[in-house]
């Protein structure tokens, strides 16, 4: 469970003999430590005379160790969730009381329910609650995606197994110890192994409680079903009780407290009859009732069964749990949890207390809901279609059910296993359910468990079968304690874990019914490197939100962009997998999942394959049908696209202003030396060199716009910092935040080109977005000019510049956040024809628009696939020469420039860029396939440049005469490499911008598109964190090795790109030769519209296929 590899080999191969010993010591431990069961039987006697060993697992089931902190961490979250459950009397009587809730059809909620308002009404003696809770969770893994942590449900009574679990996890350690398990597997050691004391923390909840009931003679009552089999799991608890805390324990079952559990009429102290023989006062006043039964309807055979429970419940006794408690857990609060605010209500409203939760906090707890709706429920899934229920129709809740039925689970108001209803026995049971009855039933979306995973499983008395190795699911539960009441803060633990593995055939999970086994955790480290990005970089893109919880820009976020929880599963309408039409006939009983989709072939021509929307692109809607464009309209808009968001692609600016501001005096404020000013070039770099696989994965899954508006204004304010800083270590934390934020704007701007233009209009757009770097150099030396003419005795020159391009920045993200559109399905500047007609146009470029759902086979594929590398190292060398950028106005003030001239120099670098640009983009989009061709030719008066720096002697009369006519005076040496440094820095441009559009229009795939965008872009960041650290004061005045290696850099980009353009020239004509790829021919998804179900064809350039996957793609050059 823990990574793909891990599962396939889980668990290590054993021969006999290893089997043999492993089951020897195992079975040993167990009976000599407790891991222990009573024999099955109609009747125990009195005194145990046989037992039998629990079943378990030989090894430990592999678990994700960030899923298992997960689960852990929100368990306190939990706690406090079902505790202010408990408390709420309307919530708990409109959902579970007879009027119009459960216990209107559910005989044994209605019984429960009615006593307890029986007794509210009365009066209770004891305001305080105390819960011992358990959360079961599953691993939910749907193809192509990381697996997610995923509720199966919240246990509020009788939770069992801890101290059980507690031995199992000591059993596993020992085998550790004893064996090595035969060094079969690197994730056999003991870090990976974690331990598990949940005996001590069940056992706290209870003293807790105990110790408030304020009476050290009182004992715990532990109610128990007779005949209890699970006994070895509840005496530890009792013995716990006695040695650390001297609290005495006594046990009865509700037909011997019918018996002897009396009430104080005055104080309502409850105390229970023994024998005079034990007690001298022939009873024992009770401090908790710990329930150990009384879950289920068939323990409450008579009147007096329920009697007895009213009676513990009025008693002055702390329930574990209060009947209020008991009825927080059942399946349809589960249900109404996943509806909108509900959550908000109990954790975000003060009115409960001071623990008070962010919006991060629930979405991290929203992220554990499988989509769920009660089977009574009308079109909206949310309110009880009362009409239908009267009438005996079948509503909404119940069609949905039978049309999902393959994929769902049905789950009663009732505890202890064995009473859901799975897949294909759905549709009978809808059949003979009674409409009444609907209320109390709830429809849960299957959770889809990894593939793969096995176990050695040992079962007592299974002769020559007692140890079988299967494939096996496991199921996680975290143990957690609450003692709260109406006028008291909660308090809380979360104490300790529990592993149930079953066959995978088996749908129910149940130890004590004979479905599972007792397991633990294995918790190894990510082991291949899909994995280890995933983790690294994915699990704190997931913690930002817990970082920024107060921040109401993210929290928007969050709302605009995730209609779906963390991995992809709806809440409100639910996201479907939907049934495979053939020939027209719907066949509930087959599905098809994405990777099923990527891997089907030979499809027929009547085959219709419908999927999941997840698995489409955004646009797949927009796009679906053969929709006639008309030229003019489509022309009409893509200039109203450009109008909008060209303008708005403007930046640069405020990287140059460390360059800029190396003459306005930083390095003397702030005390640079010259090592340290490199310094500050190369950890803006580093910095966006580690962010910028976070920074696409964010893009991703946030609105565009909106992401890079929030790093746009962390921008701003942090260049406006920089006019505080006093010494290189304040420098070094403002360019690593800047080098944190930048990494978001270049990809930003591929994904934005590539979602709103063809992939000819896409080599002028980013050319035209990238002229904006050549605009702000002019903006800037004017700024920087100006800034010299500023008369302050405050601020300095460059703390001038930083302020004044700092505003600039927060305005420009100002606008970003309300103009800047996200994708062509929501641009607010388009009509929605219009919108229609944008998503059309790009229907050429086969891939598609955005898909939200991040894809790791996509991010393999960008790993395997030679060309992302190729244009990896193409940024590298491109970018060593980029070191320029924060050189070249030192170098030119050197040449005998004054400051001022140095300033409005900078201008001519912004002229050289804008021409150079403009007509490399406009040849390599008017010259059919000439991409590769343009670049390198851009390249030639780079090397020409450097030939002339390292070869000319300073006094070359040409030179003296380039230099008279650029800066119109006399000949000095210096003006003559003025230019020619310049020609370098502007002209090499224009191959990296050539380079970053051709990326664009050969990748497809969203995920994969992100994953190479991030790879150049990181591969960019380290050819600038490396440039720097040419320029050493040894290789002054010429420095004749920096334009060395500029030389070769350039070469070797050159020789990059040749090569780029030879594979994908010889991967089209393999292509060509190929036959029509008719595979993804006849997709659609479904749509339901006010109950009537419509399909909607999919176009094959709409289905987030990757370059590699659609074989009609073909590669500009």
């Amino acid at each position: 469970m823990a990574s793909t590899s891990l599962l396939s080999e889980w668990p290590p191969v054993l021969n006999k003999a290893q089997i043999d010993e492993l089951t020897l010591l195992a079975t040993s431990y167990a009976f000599s430590t407790g891991l222990l069961y009573l024999p099955p039987g109609e009747r125990q006697p009195p005194i145990p005379e046989f037992t039998i060993h629990a079943p378990l697992a030989l090894f430990p089931s592999p678990f994700p160790r960030n899923l298992f902190e997960q689960a852990k961490r929100i368990q306190g979250i939990y706690n406090v969730l079902y505790a202010r459950i408990a408390l709420d009397n309307d919530f708990l009587d409109r959902i579970m009381g007879t009027e119009n809730g459960v216990g209107k059809v559910d005989d044994f909620i209605g019984q429960l329910w009615t006593g307890w308002k029986a007794l509210r009404d009365k009066g209770l003696a004891q305001a305080l609650h105390l819960g011992l809770f358990r959360s079961d969770y599953l691993l939910h893994s749907p193809p192509n995606e990381p697996p997610s942590l995923k509720q199966v449900e919240f246990n509020t009574i009788s939770v069992s197994f801890g101290s059980l679990s507690q031995c199992t996890a000591r059993l596993h350690r020992y085998l550790l110890s004893s064996t090595q398990y035969y060094n079969t597997s690197s994730h056999l050691k003991p870090d990976n192994f974690p331990t598990n004391e949940t005996i001590a923390g069940l056992t706290d909840g209870l003293a807790a409680a105990h110790k408030v009931y304020n009476n050290d003679q009182a004992r715990i009552l532990f109610v128990v079903q007779p005949g209890e089999r699970n006994v070895f799991d509840q005496r530890p608890l009792e013995y716990e009780l006695l040695e650390r805390h001297g609290i005495h324990a006594i046990r009865q079952t509700f037909d011997e407290l019918a018996q002897s559990a009396t009430l104080d009429s005055t104080n309502r102290v409850l105390r229970v009859g023994v024998s005079s023989d034990l007690h001298p006062e022939g009873s024992v006043e009770i401090s908790v009732v710990y329930f150990r039964a009384g879950y289920a309807p068939y323990e409450y055979q008579t009147p007096i069964h329920y009697q007895t429970r009213f009676l513990l419940e009025q008693s002055k006794a702390i329930n574990c749990p209060s009947i209020a408690l008991q009825l927080a857990g059942g399946k349809k609060i589960q249900e109404v949890l996943t509806q909108p605010g509900v959550l908000e209500h109990f954790l975000s409203d003060k009115k409960w207390g001071s623990a008070v939760f962010s919006e991060p906090e629930l979405h991290e707890l929203r992220g554990t809901f499988m989509a769920m709706w009660g089977l009574d429920v009308g079109s909206d899934l949310l309110t009880p279609d009362h009409d239908s229920l009267t009438s005996g129709k079948e509503n909404h809740g119940v069609l949905k059910a039978r049309q999902l039925a393959h994929s769902l689970v049905l789950k009663p108001q009732r505890e202890g296993g064995g009473n859901n209803v799975y897949k294909d026995s759905i549709p009978l049971f809808l059949d003979q359910l009674p409409p009444k009855e609907r209320q109390a039933w709830i429809a849960m979306e299957l959770i889809v468990p990894p593939n793969g995973a096995g176990n050695y499983l040992v079962r007592a008395g299974g002769g020559n079968q007692a140890v079988i190795k299967v494939d096996v699911v496991s199921e996680l539960g975290i143990f957690g304690w609450a003692l709260f009441g109406s006028d008291v803060d909660t308090r809380q633990e979360q104490v300790g874990w529990l592993v149930r593995t079953k066959g995978k055939d088996s749908d129910e999970g149940g130890v004590a019914t004979g479905f599972s086994v007792l397991d633990s955790v294995l918790l190894p480290l990510p082991m291949n490197l899909d994995l280890a990005i995933y983790h690294i970089y994915m699990k704190p893109l997931m913690l930002y939100d817990e970082i920024a919880s107060s921040a109401a820009i993210l929290r928007y976020l969050l709302h605009t962009s995730v209609k779906t929880d963390k991995k992809g599963a709806s809440r409100f309408p639910f996201d479907q997998r939907l049934p495979i039409r053939v020939g027209g006939v719907a066949d509930s009983r087959k599905s098809l999942d994405e990777k099923q989709l990527y891997e089907k072939k030979n499809v027929s021509e009547e085959d219709r394959v419908a999927v999941s929307t997840k698995v489409v692109d955004t646009a797949a809607e927009f796009a679906s049908g053969n929709i006639e464009l008309d030229p003019s309209e489509a022309l009409r808009v893509r200039k109203k696209i450009d109008y909008h968001i060209l303008p708005m692609m403007v930046q640069y600016m405020d990287k140059v202003t460390l360059g800029s501001s190396a003459i306005l005096g930083i390095r003397e404020a702030t005390h640079l030396s010259t090592n340290q000013y490199n310094w500050l070039g190369t950890v803006f770099y580093l910095s966006y060199l580690a962010f910028e696989f976070p920074q696409n994965l964010a893009l991703q899954r946030f609105p565009v716009g909106k992401w890079m508006s929030l790093n746009i204004t962390i921008w701003g304010i942090t260049l406006c910092c920089h006019a505080a800083c006093k010494n290189f270590a304040q420098l070094f934390v403002a360019r690593l935040i800047l080098g944190m934020c930048e990494g978001s704007i270049t990809a930003g701007f591929l994904i934005v080109s590539s979602m709103f233009y063809t992939r000819t209009e896409q080599t002028l757009r980013v050319g035209y977005w990238f002229l904006m770097n050549g605009t702000a150099q002019i903006i800037i030396g004017f700024i920087s000019f100006g800034t010299l003419h500023i008369q302050s005795t405050k601020f300095q020159p460059w703390q001038w510049l930083m302020i004044i391009t700092g505003l600039i920045t927060l305005v420009v993200a100002l606008a970003f956040w309300f103009f800047f559109p996200d994708s062509p399905t929501n641009a607010w500047f388009l009509t929605k024809g219009e919108r229609i007609v944008a998503i059309q146009r790009i229907k050429v470029n086969q891939t598609g628009v955005e898909n939200k759902h991040f894809k790791k086979d996509q991010m393999i594929e960008a790993l395997c696939d030679p060309k992302t590398w190729l244009f990896a190292l193409f940024s590298a060398f491109e970018n060593v020469p980029n070191s320029l950028t924060n050189q070249r106005q030192i170098i030119e003030n050197s040449f005998g420039f004054t400051i001022l001239q140095t300033t409005l120099l900078g201008c001519v670098d912004g002229a050289v860029e804008i021409v150079t640009i403009w007509a490399g983009v406009n040849l390599a989009a008017r010259i059919p396939n000439s991409r590769a061709y343009v670049a390198c030719a851009f390249f030639i008066p780079n090397i020409l440049g450097v030939f002339l720096v390292n070869f000319l002697p300073w006094d070359n009369k040409i030179g003296l005469l380039i230099g008279v006519w650029i800066t119109g005076k006399d000949g000095q040496n210096a003006n003559y490499s003025s230019l020619t440094f310049r020609i370098i820095l502007g002209v090499g441009t224009t191959g990296f911008v050539l380079s970053l559009s051709w990326l664009s229009n050969v990748t497809a795939g969203h995920t994969k598109r992100v994953t190479v965008n991030a790879i150049m872009l990181c591969a960019y960041c380290i050819g600038n964190s490396a440039g720097p650290f040419m320029w050493q004061e040894r290789y002054k005045p010429r420095n004749h090795v920096p334009w060395i290696i500029i030389g070769v850099c350039y070469l070797a980009g050159a020789t990059c790109l040749l090569m780029i353009r030879y594979i994908l020239a010889r991967e089209n004509k393999i292509r060509d030769q190929e036959p029509v790829d008719t595979t993804y021919d006849n997709v659609y998804i479904e749509k339901d519209v006010d109950g009537v179900t419509e399909k909607v064809k999919v176009d094959k350039e709409f289905l987030d296929l990757t370059d590699h996957q659609n074989r009609d793609f073909r590669y500009v050059l």
